[in-house]
């Protein structure tokens, strides 16, 4: 006989009793009761995943790829695993899930996002929620807990020379020295 249970989220890895009884007719066609035996319930740890990867970096203005490790820090392995993010201002994404097979307790497997971020996005560190939904051991579809992501907005290097105030600093500053060397010219 198949019986199927369900486990309470806090439940420990371990093995729990549970007593089987049997109902049945007998020869005379009458109701019966078996003895109560007690058998052990084997029962597998919780499957959990972390982000593991570093602060990702990214600039605002333009597409960036937005690349998050996974592990498996739970006891069992999951199946058919797919990250997905939830990309939120100043972030926006078309392809917001990406697909990561299958994990075994400890592994990793690394996801990457297209995003987009505003060109006027404050620069400082994100948090961007992600989930990943997995099948387990009895093909069961489930969605991990929720996930933070970190995502710092910086500077983009070399913006000081694409910026139109410092340009036209720089302009001001050779149009006077040129004006200097004219007239200092001049009066030689």
């Amino acid at each position: 006989m198949k019986f199927k249970v369900s486990v309470s989220d806090n439940a420990e890895p371990q093995s729990y009793p549970l007593d089987v009884v049997v109902t049945y007719e007998d020869y005379e066609e009458k109701s019966a009761t078996s003895k109560i035996v007690t058998i052990g319930l084997p029962v597998g740890g919780k499957i959990d995943f972390d982000v593991v990867s570093s602060p990702a970096t990214l600039y605002p203005g333009g597409k960036s790829i937005l690349e998050v490790v996974y592990k498996n820090t739970g006891a069992a392995k999951v199946y058919n695993a797919q990250a997905r993010i939830s990309a939120v201002d100043p972030f926006t994404s078309n392809d917001d899930t990406a697909y990561l097979g299958d994990l075994a307790p400890g592994e990793t497997a690394t996801a990457r996002f297209e995003v987009s971020i505003d060109a006027d996005g404050t620069l400082k560190e994100y948090g961007i929620d992600s989930e990943i939904r997995y099948r387990d051991d009895l093909d069961n579809s489930k969605i991990s807990d929720t996930m933070k992501v970190r995502v710092a907005l910086e500077k983009k290097p070399g913006a000081l020379f694409t910026n139109p105030i410092f340009l036209t600093i720089v302009a001001v500053i050779i149009i006077g020295a040129g004006y200097y060397i004219f007239v200092h010219r001049k009066k030689s």
